[in-house]
C-alpha cells in the first residue's frame, strides 16, 4: 500500500471480523485513497488511515490526514469499527469537532482523530502546548472513549482533574490524555512530582511539589488539585467526569 514516494506503516489494527486499520506516514501523491475525507496529499508529507477487508482484497476507506508535516503513529479500533488515530502534527492540521482550537506552539503538537466505520471524520483535534508535545500510542477504552499515551514538554499542556500539575523539572513529562466526545484529562509522569493523599497543600490546591516538603520518590496519588493551563468550565468538568 503506498504512491511514487515515500510510504511507511507505523501501527496496525485488526477488529473482530477480521479487518485490518493501518496508519503511517506518506509523501507520495498518488496514494491511493478511497472514500477518502481528504483525497489530497497535502505539504510534505501527511499522515494516511485506510482500512482493509479481512482478506485485504479490498479498501473500505484511505484517506490522507494533514496539513504540513503529520505523522500517523497509532491506530486503535472499538468494537463498532470506529478507528482512533493519534500521531504528531504541524501547524496546518485540519480540525474537526476539535478540543483544542488551533495549534499551540511549539515543534509540533499531538493530534488525535477518530474516523467512522464508513470512513467520515467524527473528530480531528490538536493536543498540546507551547514547547513539543507527540503522541505514540492510543487505545479504545469502550464508550466512544480513547487514552492516548506520548510525552511533553509544554508547560502549558491542557489539564483538567491531573494528577500533576506542573512540568517536571528534567523539562519533559508523560502524559495520558482520555478523549469523550470533547473533554480531557492529563496524567504527568515526572520524577518526584507526587505526594501523599494526604498532603495539606494539594487539598488546598496550591500545587504541591512533592520533594519540597518531604514526599520524595512518592507515586500516589494525591488529591484533585487544580492544575496551571486550560480551564474547563464547571459544566464541562461535569459532563466529563459524568462520562469517565
Amino acid at each position: 500500500f503506498g504512491g511514487a514516494d515515500f510510504d511507511e506503516g507505523h501501527d496496525i489494527a485488526v477488529d473482530a471480523a477480521g479487518r485490518t486499520y493501518l496508519t503511517g506516514v506518506t509523501s507520495s501523491g498518488d496514494l491511493e485513497t478511497r472514500n477518502a475525507v481528504q483525497p489530497n496529499l497535502r505539504g510534505d508529507r501527511n499522515a494516511f488511515v485506510a482500512r482493509f477487508s479481512a482478506n485485504a482484497s479490498e479498501i473500505a476507506y484511505a484517506t490522507y490526514l494533514g496539513g504540513t508535516s503529520d505523522f500517523g503513529e497509532a491506530i486503535a479500533v472499538d468494537p463498532d469499527g470506529n478507528a482512533y488515530v493519534a500521531g504528531t502534527a504541524g501547524s496546518e492540521f485540519p480540525l474537526l469537532n476539535s478540543v483544542q482550537a488551533g495549534y499551540a506552539g511549539g515543534a509540533t503538537d499531538a493530534f488525535v482523530a477518530k474516523l467512522a466505520t464508513d470512513g467520515t471524520l467524527a473528530y480531528a483535534t490538536y493536543l498540546g502546548g507551547a514547547g513539543a508535545d507527540f503522541a505514540s500510542d492510543i487505545a479504545s477504552i469502550g464508550s466512544g472513549r480513547a487514552v492516548v499515551v506520548c510525552f511533553t514538554t509544554s508547560s502549558d499542556f491542557p489539564m483538567i482533574d491531573a494528577l500533576q500539575g506542573d512540568l517536571d523539572n528534567a523539562g519533559a513529562d508523560a502524559f495520558i490524555s482520555i478523549i469523550t466526545v470533547s473533554w480531557f484529562p492529563f496524567l504527568g509522569m515526572g520524577r518526584n512530582s507526587f505526594c501523599r493523599p494526604g498532603c495539606r497543600r494539594c487539598r488546598d490546591s496550591t500545587g504541591c511539589r512533592g520533594p519540597a516538603h518531604g514526599h520524595e520518590g512518592e507515586r500516589e496519588r494525591a488529591g484533585r488539585w487544580k492544575p496551571p493551563g486550560r480551564e474547563l468550565s464547571g459544566k464541562e468538568r461535569r459532563d466529563f467526569n459524568a462520562a469517565l
